[in-house]
């Protein structure tokens, strides 16, 4: 369960100056119910977060701590519904499952979306090679869970993380020398009217609402990075 929750909407009850048994009554829940997610003792489902979210007029990514925006619009109702119909979710933890992928997708996006506007092979298949590795790396931690699963890997357990990890350093170093003009041959670097395409203000159309969602990644990243 996100450790934030609780302490969040037990605050926004206070702020309201209304008791337990109101907001419960409100939401036709027993106040020890209300109680219990007030104080992390038990995990809410999918129907009382949005629920939760609409009565106090603030986003799930506001209630589960992953915006500090009350009133953000990335994570309505609405856009998480599809996800929600093929796979209804009764945990907090599916949850987050499902508000992470949407951050991490939509990010992606945005991502294949700026680069193409660069004409450049070297440097869409750095990008595309630190990423595709770093996916790699994760999806053989978590295959690894199970000792009995089949082996599907051509390099060896002992030797792949810190391969693996060479190759994406190899890769960031390969897309700031494209960059920064720093490249052999001409061809190969970006050039002044291509790096004009990456200005703060492209974003339009479907961009603008993925936006948010890189804006919600750029956060949580950085709260990971300073974690003491």
């Amino acid at each position: 369960m996100n450790t934030d929750f609780p302490n969040i909407i037990s605050c926004l009850r206070k702020e309201k100056g209304i008791s337990q048994k109101s907001v419960a009554s409100d939401l036709k829940i027993s106040q020890a119910l209300l109680s219990h997610y007030e104080k992390g003792i038990r995990e809410c489902g999918l129907d009382f977060l949005i629920a939760i979210s609409k009565y106090y007029n603030v986003s799930s990514d506001y209630i589960l701590g992953i915006s500090e925006e009350k009133n953000s619009s990335v994570y309505e109702e609405e856009k998480i519904s599809d996800d929600i119909e093929k796979n209804i979710c009764k945990s907090s933890e599916n949850i987050l499952i499902i508000l992470n992928k949407k951050i991490i997708i939509n990010s992606i996006n945005i991502i294949f979306d700026m680069l193409k506007k660069v004409n450049n092979k070297g440097f869409v298949d750095e990008i595309s090679n630190f990423l595709i590795i770093s996916i790699y790396r994760v999806f053989r931690i978590i295959y690894s869970i199970n000792p009995h699963n089949k082996e599907i890997f051509g390099i060896k357990k002992s030797i792949y993380n810190r391969k693996s990890l060479a190759r994406m350093e190899l890769a960031e170093a390969n897309i700031i020398t494209i960059i920064e003009n720093e490249t052999i041959f001409k061809d190969d670097a970006i050039n002044e009217i291509e790096k004009k395409n990456f200005e703060q203000d492209m974003f339009t159309g479907d961009q603008i609402s993925n936006y948010s969602y890189l804006l919600n990644l750029i956060h949580k990243s950085e709260s990971e990075i300073n974690i003491k």
